[in-house]
């Protein structure tokens, strides 16, 4: 038993003396080519900083980049694309140029056609009311 014991801990202090010793391999690191493409499609959902598209190829999630630091640091999506997202809405046809870093950024917008919305808007088709109908409901109570 007690040879078994020694034993074993002189395996364990070899295993430890021989990975001390030996240096561990450095590699350079290398940052993969980043993920790039363009798609164009309709924006089929859209909050204040994302949107999604559905393209010939399924649906992508977009977001801008993130610049400075942490939230509390001044950190937030880049204000300039933010700006630009306000003015595209659901059912518009954009054509994105986007980078993967994380997430789908942003990096230019172009807006190919605008929704024809007819004061509809997607989620009162969905309940079979438009913005007029909604409006005069509210105008009578």
């Amino acid at each position: 038993m007690r040879m078994a014991r020694i034993s074993t801990a002189m395996m364990v202090a070899c295993l430890c003396a021989g990975l001390a010793v030996a240096e561990p391999e450095t590699k350079p690191e290398t940052k993969p080519e980043a993920a790039k493409g363009k798609i164009v499609g309709l924006i089929t959902q859209k909050e204040a900083k994302k949107i999604i598209v559905k393209g010939e190829a399924g649906d992508m999630t977009l977001v801008p980049y993130w610049k400075g630091g942490m939230p509390d640091k001044g950190g937030g999506f880049d204000k300039d694309m933010v700006k630009k997202l306000e003015h595209v809405n659901i059912g518009d046809k954009v054509e994105v140029e986007w980078t993967f870093e994380e997430h789908n950024r942003i990096d230019k917008i172009k807006v190919l056609e605008k929704a024809k919305t007819d004061g509809v808007t997607k989620a009162s088709k969905r309940w079979g009311r438009s913005k007029k109908e909604k409006q005069e409901k509210e105008a009578k109570e």
